[in-house]
């Protein structure tokens, strides 16, 4: 079996999945990117992983950021 990432089936980078739960709790939010390329210590650009082979062993599609975000929400009221 291995090792199995589980995650949402979409790509997003960190400020996407900040951005969508401060639009879902209704926070307004001043933006102001920096990029990871300018850090001094390596950091990844975005929160992917590959969720296929999860996908496959249990047969069913991972949720999308939105249904995450939505479900992490309501779970926690």
């Amino acid at each position: 079996m291995g090792l199995f990432n589980i995650g949402s089936s979409q790509v997003f980078s960190k400020e996407e999945i900040i951005v969508k739960f401060a639009e879902e709790l209704g926070f307004p939010i001043k933006k102001k990117v920096i990029s990871a390329k300018s850090l001094i210590v390596d950091r990844c650009l975005n929160c992917g992983l590959n969720t296929k082979k999860v996908e496959n062993f249990l047969n069913i599609k991972m949720p999308t950021m939105q249904k995450v975000v939505k479900k992490i929400l309501s779970c926690s009221h």
